[in-house]
């Protein structure tokens, strides 16, 4: 291919993205469009809603690719949630493993880092919250490539969005690579556990004072607070735990293209960033992540031992209302065995029989056997009340 056919392919993607703008495609970067493709040449995103129509009207996707993506140029093509057919033109667009097709076709939910001949292939474990919330997990694939950049994104996924506005505010003449937008992904992953970290923390802090002050007949809310709580730090740490390995498979191939291509080509648009510079900033990303598991680690241990101690708490609560029902009963039993007996007495000595006291025209007798009652009712009560 020689430069008139790059000029002139260069002028193709130009006019069909302003054509796509003039028809409504979405390009705003605030967006989150289906599929997305970045070209070094032009500078900017062309979206589109199937691969056909991602670079030309009249032209099929493998064409195009071979007149705009297989250049000595940086590019970037992002789909989410790509069906089977994509993802099978993708793969034979680009000569991918049928081991690589499979994992994506299958949302392999193993984190890792595979090498191939012409890629290397990086499956990555992300989350979104939906609208209680609930972490749920979700699958990033990224291929890359000698000059370029495959992802596969599904669920909710805002990174490869995040990623194109940090495109955006890169000064011209920016160092881009393949191996940039995929640190980068991996960098907005990370940085994504930070605000429900933070959250977590709150609800820790605030579940650690209520346990003092919340009364047990109204622990309902607490309980269901520490129970969702806990979920969210298992779900995390079950997304975050095989980060630290990735993120080593990834600075080794990053090292290892290094080391074969001896560094940036000067005679290309696809600079390679500085060796030490990813390199930092990777290690960086480590110390974030063994910080980050050593916070969830942390909340997990003391969200726990808050529920065994509640729950502690509740049982206790419990036994000793079991006694106090035992108590009430015993003395309501008593005081009703009490009842029965004077009714006894009160019986005796009204029966149409003769009784004591029956001949005397007076009323000692039934002063007496009232006295008798009081007598018999006070004792017992005090009794009753003692025990």
């Amino acid at each position: 291919m020689d430069n008139d056919d790059l000029e002139s392919d260069s002028s193709e993607v130009r006019e069909h993205t302003a054509s796509s703008v003039a028809h409504g495609t979405p390009i705003s970067q605030s967006e989150s469009p289906r599929i997305s493709l970045f070209l070094t040449r032009i500078g900017s995103f062309i979206h589109a809603e199937n691969l056909d129509n991602l670079l030309s009207h009249q032209t099929s996707f493998r064409d195009a690719s071979n007149m705009a993506l297989f250049t000595k140029e940086t590019w970037w093509l992002d789909i989410l949630n790509p069906t089977d057919d994509e993802i099978d033109t993708v793969s034979e667009t680009f000569s991918l493993h049928q081991l690589t097709t499979e994992d994506i076709k299958t949302r392999e939910a193993v984190e890792k880092v595979e090498s191939f001949k012409q890629y290397y292939f990086c499956s990555f474990r992300s989350f979104y919250q939906d609208n209680e919330a609930n972490v749920k997990p979700t699958n990033l694939y990224v291929v890359v490539l000698k000059w370029g950049v495959v992802t596969f994104a599904f669920g909710q996924s805002q990174h490869a969005a995040n990623v194109r506005k940090r495109i955006g505010k890169l000064d011209d003449g920016a160092p881009l690579s393949g191996h940039w937008i995929c640190y980068a992904l991996i960098d907005d992953i990370i940085d994504s556990f930070g605000p429900v970290i933070s959250r977590i923390e709150r609800e820790t802090s605030a579940a650690e004072n209520s346990i003092l002050i919340t009364p047990a007949h109204d622990s309902s809310p607490l309980l269901r607070q520490i129970y969702r709580c806990r979920n969210t730090v298992m779900a995390l740490l079950g997304v975050l735990r095989s980060k630290a390995t990735v993120i080593k498979g990834f600075a080794r191939q990053h090292r290892d293209e290094q080391n074969t291509t001896g560094g940036a080509d000067t005679n290309t648009t696809s600079i390679v960033a500085p060796r030490d510079k990813i390199d930092a900033y990777l290690d960086d990303i480590q110390d974030h992540v063994v910080t980050m598991m050593s916070d969830l680690d942390y909340f997990e241990n003391t969200l726990s031992r808050l529920q065994l101690n509640y729950q502690a708490q509740l049982s206790t609560y419990g036994l000793q209302s079991r006694r106090r029902t035992i108590r009430v009963l015993g003395r309501m039993a008593a005081i009703g065995g009490l009842v029965m007996g004077l009714n006894v007495v009160c019986g005796l000595f009204g029966m149409n029989v003769p009784v004591p006291g029956g001949g005397v025209h007076n009323l000692f007798w039934w002063f007496g056997i009232f006295a008798f009652i009081l007598v018999i009712s006070a004792v017992s009560l005090v009794a009753i009340r003692i025990l």
